[in-house]
């Protein structure tokens, strides 16, 4: 009996021992804390949604007119280029009827009219006379478009920078810091751009005009109207301060503005000058043409009554031909050789070769934050989570579409490079980039706790935490929450606080 009393007592002392050993090994391992050291991360933050992949073109082509198909030359999944002929009705009275009207065109070209001929060569001579004047207008316009550009960098815009013509041009800050750095890269862009164009300048004149003045004068002016419109932007956040005044801000603001308009008017000259002098070269040419057919013998209206004899005959032919309108893959051929076709029914399809885009529809809550131009990250349901296809957003459609009872906006992005593994009507999941931010200290969410209507994280002091108020901002792309003040570099944070 004493022994079994000895036997139960050790039990009693084993449980309590093992009771007590949990309590306080147990306790110690849930007071333990995970902690994280405060670093600065790039903040990016996506519209998430869905979409599917189109091609670029696509059609269905049929006969104009009704017949027997005579051929039949593609398959499905065939490669076919801009203009190869597709299919074709049998059309050889056609084709004879052609050929007759080409060959009375031909004779009624013959003899020579010597009046006809003098007043012809007058009209050249008088058609490329008018293409020099354009020409030196458009010369003009062109170096007044460098000579406005110089103006509104070195005279409009440099006052907002200080050493704006050195190797670190700063402008007056402001509340955008992306913004203003990228202004001060284009800025520097800009000195070399002015330098170089104007030395190509020197060597245009009448006996060196190419087109090649005429691109980059348009090319530098339109990539100079999206900078002043940055500039405006910038200028329209200054805030007086300092030795910035408002008067300041008020006459940087004015001469911006004077820049724009006078460069707008600068693309638009030398666009108008380009019009009138590319007409004027037309213009020599139809004389010419002209002039060569007097000496031949044929008058204007006798050509102009067989030529339009002819084209009837071609359009007649064409409407038993079915080409392609752009390089392409056969997608759909429901046509065979023998079969009776009629018109305007579809019996091929194509889809174009060159990239594929993406169109989804962003519902109205998404649509503010999102614009052309933000890149995006495609993955297909075809190829998994892991495989990603960059694009980028090329249209918004300006008018809603309702989708399932919802207001959206059809949205339209673009691969942003060919891929064999694309294929038209696959199903994708799109990350479209709506912030990218460098230097932002962000944390996982579990971190900061809510208390009423404050948010609170605890931060190591020594050997204990404390718990320090902090402002939020914007959830990133992976759940982290940004930390817009009360947190510094290097701190240490509990994460999982309790307060």
């Amino acid at each position: 009996m004493k022994k079994k009393q000895i036997i139960i007592t050790a039990s009693v002392v084993v449980i309590v021992l093992a009771a007590v050993a949990y309590f306080i090994f147990g306790n110690f391992q849930s007071t333990q804390v995970n902690t994280l050291t405060v670093k600065p991360t790039t903040f990016i933050k996506k519209v998430s949604v869905s979409g599917q992949v189109v091609p670029v073109q696509d059609v269905d082509l049929g006969f104009e007119t009704a017949g027997k198909i005579g051929a039949v030359n593609v398959s499905v999944g065939d490669k076919v280029s801009q203009g190869s002929t597709l299919a074709y009705l049998s059309n050889s009275e056609l084709k004879a009827a052609l050929d007759a009207q080409v060959a009375r065109l031909d004779q009624i070209k013959t003899g020579t009219r010597p009046e006809d001929v003098a007043v012809s060569e007058s009209n050249v001579a008088s058609a490329k006379s008018s293409v020099t004047q354009s020409e030196i207008s458009l010369i003009n316009a062109i170096k007044l478009g460098y000579a406005n550009a110089d103006d509104a960098v070195k005279n409009k815009v440099d006052q907002v920078y200080t050493n704006p013509r050195s190797a670190t041009p700063t402008i007056i800050p402001f509340d955008n810091y992306t913004l203003s750095q990228s202004l001060n890269d284009q800025r520097l862009r800009w000195g070399s751009t002015l330098t170089s164009w104007g030395i190509e300048l020197q060597g245009l004149g009448l006996d060196s005009y190419s087109d090649t003045y005429l691109q980059e004068a348009q090319n530098n002016l339109n990539l100079l109207s999206q900078y002043l419109s940055n500039i405006t932007i910038a200028v329209s956040s200054f805030v007086p301060g300092g030795s910035l005044t408002q008067a300041n801000i008020d006459k940087y603001k004015n001469d911006v503005s004077t820049a724009r308009a006078n460069i707008n008017n600068a693309i638009t000259a030398i666009n108008s000058a380009d019009q009138v002098y590319s007409s004027g070269l037309s213009a020599v040419e139809v004389a010419k043409n002209q002039l060569n057919l007097k000496k031949a013998g044929a008058t204007s209206q006798d050509i102009a009554i067989q030529t339009a004899a002819v084209e009837q005959a071609q359009a007649a032919l064409g409407q038993t031909v079915i080409t392609a309108p752009f390089d392409g893959t056969v997608t759909v051929v429901n046509a065979k050789t023998g079969q009776i076709a009629s018109p305007n029914v579809p019996v091929i399809s194509l889809i174009s070769n060159s990239n594929y885009e993406i169109d989804s529809y962003i519902p109205e809550t998404d649509i503010a934050k999102v614009a052309v131009g933000q890149p995006a990250s495609i993955t297909l349901d075809a190829y998994g989570a892991d495989t990603i296809f960059p694009a980028k957003v090329i249209s918004i459609d300006p008018a809603e579409t309702v989708k399932d009872g919802v207001s959206t906006y059809k949205t339209k992005l673009q691969f942003d490079a060919p891929d064999d593994r694309v294929r038209s009507g696959m199903t994708a999941t799109i990350g479209i980039q709506i912030d990218n931010r460098p230097n932002v200290i962000t944390l996982p969410q579990q971190a900061v706790i809510l208390k009423g209507n404050q948010n609170f994280v605890q931060v190591k002091n020594g050997d204990k935490f404390e718990t320090r108020l902090v402002t939020i901002g914007a959830t990133d792309v992976l759940g982290n929450v940004e930390i817009v003040s009360g947190l510094s570099v290097g701190e240490i944070i509990s994460l999982n606080p309790k307060i």
